[in-house]
């Protein structure tokens, strides 16, 4: 799975990620774009802005910049733990110290050219590239 921005609130319960709830291990997911408020109304289990679940996954080059909001402490930035994360940010704005993942970039930060450029220069093979959006946030370039 590649190339999707989410903007919006998605709701949901147990495992739930802006995405996909629960993935097997090991599937991968490359240049994914997350913005909004992501919220799991059920506190027994992990949930992240782009994968919800206990199961780790593969990201490359995605990032967010989303409110989670999750009852508990099963809330992670990204994916389950024990995800890889390669070129991957999360907004430090948003996102409690104990739930980051990936490299940390402010929303000032992840609204810029210079994030755009930065994303743009780790593209995966096979993905649509990045250009700054009217709304300040990073959009691909379709």
């Amino acid at each position: 799975i590649h190339s999707i921005v989410f903007k919006g609130k998605s709701t949901g319960l147990y495992q739930h990620g802006a995405l996909v709830g629960n993935m097997n291990n090991s599937q991968t997911f490359k240049n994914i774009g997350i913005i909004g408020t992501i919220t799991d109304t059920d506190s027994g289990y992990y949930m992240g802005s782009i994968i919800g679940g206990n199961q780790s996954v593969v990201l490359q080059n995605c990032w967010q910049s989303a409110t989670l909001v999750k009852p508990g402490s099963y809330a992670r930035a990204l994916a389950a733990p024990g995800s890889t994360f390669t070129n991957c940010y999360c907004d430090s704005t948003k996102i409690a110290t104990g739930y980051m993942q990936g490299t940390p970039k402010t929303t000032a930060e992840i609204k810029s050219q210079a994030f755009v450029d930065l994303l743009n220069a780790n593209l995966p093979a096979g993905c649509t590239s990045w250009k700054l959006g009217v709304d300040g946030y990073p959009t691909l370039d379709f």
